[in-house]
């Protein structure tokens, strides 16, 4: 219902079958981790930030960055990393990366890779959030770019391993 465009009936019908299918898998957490879950923006104004309750610490990899969404990352706890593109971090005013103990732009001589078909790929694009409060962690990784539409209106999707600190690393 969220398509720009109105989507084939084949098409619905795929879809609806997937989403059935997939409400019956059991997603088993990697060692160390205790849980599996999901996490969506931009459906409902209710959805809270992985960033609530002000993270002790947090690991920010993405290739999209926004001020306002940076500062809501380090409004409490310390020693927050961040990792971006250096074209993002032109952009932002310098007060912005202030909360941030290390902020590191990926070396271009690592950017460009290859896919499984040869295909090459170039620029960061991956979206991870390492987010720690008091002894536990989640770790997210899905389509949301750090920026205030990335957590706000746009519709997004994260994964999220959940555990304890001393189990994970």
């Amino acid at each position: 219902d969220l398509a720009v465009h109105p989507l084939p009936a084949d098409e619905r019908d795929h879809i609806a079958e997937f989403v059935r299918d997939l409400r019956q898998v059991k997603f088993v957490p990697p060692d160390g981790f205790s849980a599996v879950s999901f996490w969506t923006s931009g459906l409902s104004r209710s959805t809270r930030s992985p960033f609530d309750g002000k993270p002790s610490r947090t690991l920010v990899i993405s290739p999209f960055v926004t001020a306002g969404l940076l500062d809501k990352v380090t409004a409490g706890g310390s020693r927050h990393v961040l990792i971006s593109r250096k074209e993002a971090l032109d952009a932002l005013a310098a007060d912005a990366l202030t909360g941030f103990e290390h902020v590191y732009v990926l070396d271009a001589a690592m950017e460009t890779l290859e896919d499984a078909s040869g295909a090459e790929l170039t620029g960061l694009h991956a979206k991870v959030y390492v987010v720690e409060h008091h002894g536990q962690v989640s770790v997210y990784a899905g389509s949301t770019n750090a920026t205030d539409a990335g957590f706000g209106r746009n519709v997004e999707f994260l994964a999220r391993l959940h555990g304890y600190r001393h189990r994970t690393g």
